[in-house]
């Protein structure tokens, strides 16, 4: 017991030991803190598992529409009714009919299958000429491609070109304004937090988690801060003020459509959900066509939350309004905690491999 206590804590003073055990934090979750954002981090560090849990909480089964935020093709029909700007999608099910023009004539789709996290499921096309090529190589048959890797839940969406001001930042992923909504004390949506997430070159991925940077923007101003870069999956997180491969300045830049891209999100939750949300991270693409919706997250990373911002949940008015939040919760919603822990809708399938044709 002892050796196995080692191997997954190492060497730790017994201090360390009795703190992540109080506040349901690992090993991994206190150095990030430390490293991150400073000595005494912890004190406002919310763990991934805490938060998740919060999120669960604050949303709990029932309340709302499960599959708005999971079911891709779902919510593309939700928030095109509620008139909200998004880009061309179609799913699964149009496949039978002739593909529409802006398949076509554009350059570049984007396939994201349904209930999937941090990036995983997505792949990228793009023309070539009369060629479509994805990932592994040319597409000879583009809706027995499409048909063999998109599942009922997903959808295939145009590739938005990138916004002309930031091409110097992400050339090949969409750069997207993250932006935290949570319903105030008066049950209006309000933005806490905005992360412009740029993707790793030759990635059309910008999560962060999967090796993508990302940096807090003010508010107020749109301006962006120092950001932070994590070295693949898991990796470590580094502090940087210019692009890593093309030394474009991050720190002191101003977001374009940064103002359009955050009422946005404030309101699609309000059209979207009302008061039956009370917290959802909102990504909006920053293109040439202007701010679009992309998609909702009931569960925003902690990474971002709090390693981008430098300052822990709790100590953020995010945290103030969980909070008040988490207080107006009946114990029956505390005693179902097992149940609502779990990914909200079905469970996500693992991701297959792409299946060329």
């Amino acid at each position: 017991m002892v050796w196995l206590a080692l191997r997954r804590w190492g060497p730790r003073r017994w201090s360390d030991v009795r703190l992540c055990l109080r506040e349901g934090l690992v090993p991994r979750d206190l150095d990030e803190a430390r490293e991150n954002i400073g000595p005494g981090a912890e004190q406002s560090w919310v763990s991934p598992r805490a938060k998740r849990a919060i999120c669960a909480l604050l949303d709990p089964e029932g309340a709302g529409d499960d599959r708005a935020l999971s079911d891709k093709c779902h919510f593309d029909r939700l928030a095109r009714a509620a008139g909200l700007p998004l880009p061309e999608t179609i799913g699964r099910g149009a496949l039978d009919a002739p593909l529409p023009a802006w398949i076509e004539s554009g350059s570049g789709l984007i396939l994201k299958r349904g209930y999937s996290l941090q990036g995983k499921g997505i792949a990228a096309l793009a023309r070539e000429g009369a060629e479509w090529r994805a990932d592994g190589g040319p597409v000879v048959d583009l809706i027995g491609w499409l048909r063999a890797n998109l599942d009922p839940a997903g959808n295939v969406q145009r590739r938005l070109r990138t916004h002309a001001a930031l091409a110097d930042l992400s050339p090949t992923a969409l750069p997207t304004l993250r932006v935290i909504v949570c319903l105030d004390e008066r049950g209006e949506p309000e933005p806490t937090h905005a992360f412009l997430r740029l993707g790793p070159i030759g990635s059309a991925l910008d999560n962060f988690s999967a090796g993508g940077i990302s940096a807090a923007a003010n508010l107020g101003t749109g301006i962006l801060a120092e950001a932070r870069i994590r070295h693949g999956r898991g990796g470590r997180v580094d502090r940087i003020s210019r692009h890593p491969v093309t030394d474009a300045a991050i720190e002191g830049r101003e977001v374009p459509l940064f103002q359009a891209a955050v009422a946005l999100a404030a309101e699609a939750h309000r059209r979207l959900f009302g008061g039956r949300r009370v917290l959802i991270g909102w990504d909006i693409g920053l293109s040439e066509d202007g701010a679009m919706l992309i998609e909702g997250n009931w569960n925003p990373g902690s990474p971002l939350l709090q390693l981008v911002s430098g300052t822990g949940i709790a100590g953020h008015r995010l945290g103030d309004l969980m909070t008040f939040h988490l207080r107006r919760l009946q114990p029956s919603v505390f005693a179902s905690m097992p149940v609502v822990m779990r990914m909200r809708g079905p469970p996500a399938p693992p991701a297959p491999a792409l299946h060329l044709q």
